[in-house]
């Protein structure tokens, strides 16, 4: 855990940016797959609905980690405690 909440940051603004893309697919109704968990092709692991949840639950812990994580059991934490 050295600097959880900048690397949460930054792994919900990617999500963001590729739930974007996502549902700019899915409006434009391209037959593709995300490429997420080492899918094959689209005929495997097409994207959908479905596809923007798990994006979303995703998002929302990277969040979460974001908002309340404060570091007691990090690297970040016990560097904290060392120094003060």
């Amino acid at each position: 855990g050295w600097r959880v909440r900048a690397a949460s940051l930054l792994v919900a603004a990617m999500m963001l940016v590729f739930l974007g893309a996502l549902c700019i697919a899915l409006a434009r109704g391209l037959d593709m797959s995300c490429g997420c968990f080492a899918s094959q092709g689209s005929e495997e692991d097409p994207i959908s609905r479905l596809t923007v949840l798990r994006d979303l639950v995703w998002l929302s812990l990277a969040l979460f980690v974001v908002a309340f994580d404060r570091g007691h059991v990090g690297i970040d934490g016990w560097l904290e405690r060392r120094i003060s």
